[in-house]
């Protein structure tokens, strides 16, 4: 195709050669624009909140005040030099309860509580609309635990480099964190890879993982003791805050549950234990000590995502208070960014779309009637 004859490259040429990419950032679109324009108007808000909020007077309950909270979180993780004092004994409590486990029968409830803090482990659940009745939601039950994007990056050896990169990254954090000297935080890593690997074995492909049908298994709770035993799932799903009176679950993978459960048993309960500080480390380390977090950065963000620069910290900081309280801190933005009439072209935006969308549906000759 002769330049002339390519319309992008006529509209957007001259951007792409001349745009440089922000250092923090893997890539950039004009969603990134408005995105960046958002985040300085609600940084200017949470700045304002903190003005009205007497910090010495905070305790260690969570307040229901909503300009607290933004207070607190915000101030809390701007705070480098308390958070280099404190190192990981934020972490302590959650350590605590690993290193509590006597079997492998008590792996299910703590997992079940960590997924509810956001902590990997190898069964992730969330809440959606039914695939198949769009007026019920369904508990999902899905693959994870692994500390790399993709099972592809164990077990494909053209991600070999960045799986060795991956092993000295968990063998560093762990000696940073204090867990070890340079040789066991070593022997630790290899202990923590294989049992990822083993992880990673179980779980299915992308490709598979398209499939709506293969991804949807209703089961009862009996069914999926069954199919994992070792899971123990009213356990788990106890620990996980679900309400005892759920009779049904959707099984995204039946046969990786089965896996996993078995691997419970198989696997000593030294290296879960260290699997589970790994990923409590793993999870948490950006809202640690400034070593853990730059290295955690340098490892996730350079060398596997390719940004040079890490985000500045009142950005991330924004983030945080996000999602940590968003619908406080949402509601002060639509007050103050989203007028009612904003609201109201975007109304008549959408109904001209959708209705452009029917006009094309019903002008199209392959399609039944029934499908339109």
């Amino acid at each position: 195709m002769r330049p002339q004859d390519d319309f992008f490259r006529a509209i957007n040429g001259g951007w792409l050669q001349e745009f440089e990419i922000p250092a923090d950032k893997a890539q950039y679109a004009s969603f990134t624009a408005l995105h960046d324009i958002a985040e300085e108007q609600l940084h200017a808000i949470i700045n304002e909140l903190r003005e009205g909020v007497d910090l010495s007077d905070a305790t260690t309950a969570t307040p229901q005040d909503p300009a607290t909270q933004v207070a607190i979180i915000y101030s809390s993780f701007m705070d480098t030099e308390r958070l280099n004092e404190r190192g990981v004994s934020a972490v302590a409590p959650l350590i605590a309860q690993i290193d509590a486990l006597e079997s492998a029968d008590d792996l299910p409830a703590l997992l079940g509580s960590f997924d509810r803090q956001g902590i990997s482990t190898p069964v992730g659940t969330f809440v959606h609309q039914d695939n198949k009745d769009a007026t019920q939601y369904v508990l999902d039950i899905r693959q994870s635990g692994l500390g790399l994007p993709d099972r592809d990056f164990y077990l494909d050896e053209k991600f070999a480099e960045i799986l060795s990169g991956y092993r000295a990254h968990v063998a560093a954090m762990w000696k940073l964190a204090g867990c070890g000297d340079e040789a066991p935080a070593a022997d630790v890593a290899d202990r923590i890879l294989a049992l990822e690997t083993k992880i990673a074995q179980a779980s299915w492909d992308k490709v598979k993982n398209r499939d709506p049908e293969a991804t949807y298994n209703k089961l009862t709770l009996s069914e999926v003791d069954s199919l994992a035993p070792g899971l123990a799932i009213r356990e788990f799903l106890a620990a996980d805050n679900v309400p005892a009176d759920i009779d049904t679950i959707n099984v995204g993978q039946p046969d990786y549950l089965t896996a996993v459960s078995g691997l419970f048993t198989e696997v000593e309960l030294d290296t879960w234990r260290d699997y589970l500080r790994w990923s409590v480390l793993g999870a948490l380390a950006s809202l640690l000590s400034k070593d853990l977090d730059e290295a955690n950065f340098a490892f996730f963000g350079t060398a596997l995502s390719g940004v040079p620069s890490q985000r500045a910290r009142w950005k991330r900081a924004v983030t945080l208070v996000e999602s940590a309280v968003s619908e406080a801190l949402g509601q002060i933005y639509v007050d103050r960014h989203f007028p009612p009439e904003n609201k109201a072209r975007m109304v008549t935006l959408v109904d001209n779309l959708i209705a452009a969308y029917g006009d094309a549906i019903d002008e199209l000759e392959w399609m039944t009637p029934e499908t339109k």
